[in-house]
């Protein structure tokens, strides 16, 4: 009966073990990166990412440095050796995979705090990945953050709505997009619980308001009368269209 179980604990082992998990013989460590990658080397040890990897990992996967994203380098160093097309590395930018699969590669460690209600939002739905907005390799830690002008490569009529002569202070550099959006999923800072009581407006919770302007606020919906949010011509239509 012992050996039985055996034999069939080994036939079930491809099965269990997980097919992502690479050996840690397939892992060569950043030195080998840098050898060929040299350019990169300077922008990646100055930036977010290379800091924490190289200096102060919080986790085996941190650890690996450059192939913490990019993945085990083995496979990747034999097909430069043999000159292959295919270079067996996740690139991200020339890369083939999907986008959802280059996007795990960042959610291994980002699926959390205001990302993580990624998973079936608007821009994971449409085939977007963390690559499209964020610079990785940029020394500078806030240019990993995004512009407006990165968000209106894809949403190029809110860039033609905030030239109308009523709009949103973007322009002028007062708020950002992200003051209103969260991108990686959710409600949005002016929906969180802290922000946005869930009950009606009272006349002290509105600078210069009344009773009677509580109800207009009814579910929170500031919009119920500037549906023109990101700009409008007609700042006082009949219908409030400001």
């Amino acid at each position: 009966m012992y050996k039985l179980m055996v034999v069939f604990i080994l036939l079930c082992y491809p099965i269990i073990v997980p097919p992502n998990v690479s050996s840690e013989s397939n892992y060569l460590g950043e030195k080998e990166c840098f050898a060929c990658h040299r350019p990169k080397k300077e922008l990646y040890l100055n930036n977010k990412h290379g800091k924490i990897f190289s200096s102060a990992p919080g986790t085996d996967l941190e650890a690996k440095g450059c192939e913490a994203c990019h993945g085990p380098g083995i496979t990747h160093k034999e097909a430069v050796d043999k000159e292959d097309k295919d270079l067996k590395i996740e690139s991200f930018k020339k890369s083939t995979s999907t986008p959802a699969e280059k996007n795990k590669r960042c959610l291994a460690c980002h699926e959390n705090g205001k990302r993580s209600q990624w998973q079936g939002n608007a821009h994971a739905m449409s085939g977007v990945s963390c690559v499209t907005c964020h610079k990785i390799h940029d020394a500078k830690s806030e240019s990993m953050i995004p512009t407006m002008e990165v968000c209106f490569t894809c949403h190029k009529e809110r860039r033609a709505q905030l030239q109308r002569s009523s709009h949103m202070p973007l322009r002028e550099g007062k708020v950002t997009c992200m003051d209103c959006h969260n991108p990686h999923g959710g409600n949005g800072p002016c929906h969180d619980v802290q922000f946005h009581p869930s009950t009606l407006y009272s006349a002290n919770q509105i600078p210069g308001g009344s009773a009677a302007t509580a109800k207009q606020l009814l579910g929170k919906g500031c919009i119920n009368c500037h549906s023109q949010i990101h700009g409008s011509n007609h700042p006082s239509g009949a219908r409030l269209q400001r």
